[in-house]
């Protein structure tokens, strides 16, 4: 007794459907690219300040401290610390104020956040002196956390093989 019969495969279907189930797992996680660049942003804004810019080298340079700031920052026992850490208030500060499915909004509300950022006048409400800031940018992204975003956005969007 012969049989006849056609068979019919399709090349790379197996990595299709696992492209796929990747694919469902991803959205019934409910990943979210918003989220993972919000999470990275905090994440870099936060070790900025802590890191005293020594992270941004490679974008920005803080510049040093006024001599009479360091024998200050002595005085009341912070040393030659990170210069905008003392009790971590600002970096502390940083927090998402607004996220959506398309769009966050990332920053400070500690009042002097702004003049640390863009430099400027000061008034000091412990002594009511007024004295001008230089600018010590926090908010902004370093090398490594340019790249990070990029692997990140890849992802998102490069589910499938090519």
């Amino acid at each position: 007794m012969s049989s006849f019969g056609l068979s019919v495969g399709v090349e790379g279907a197996r990595e299709g459907a696992e492209d796929l189930q990747r694919l469902r797992q991803r959205l019934s996680r409910g990943d979210s690219l918003v989220k993972g660049l919000v999470d990275l942003l905090l994440r870099a804004y936060r070790a900025n300040v802590e890191s005293g810019g020594q992270r941004l080298a490679g974008v920005v340079a803080w510049p040093p401290l006024h001599p009479l700031t360091r024998r200050i920052r002595r005085r009341y026992g912070h040393g030659d610390g990170p210069m905008l850490v003392r009790d971590g208030t600002l970096a502390r500060s940083i927090r998402v104020f607004r996220e959506g499915t398309s769009e966050a909004e990332i920053g400070s509300d500690e009042p002097h956040a702004f003049v640390v950022h863009e430099g400027g006048p000061w008034r000091d409400p412990r002594s009511g002196r007024t004295r001008t800031l230089p600018a010590r940018p926090f908010l902004l992204t370093a090398d490594e956390d340019d790249e990070a975003m990029d692997e990140l956005v890849s992802d998102h969007y490069l589910i499938f093989r090519v």
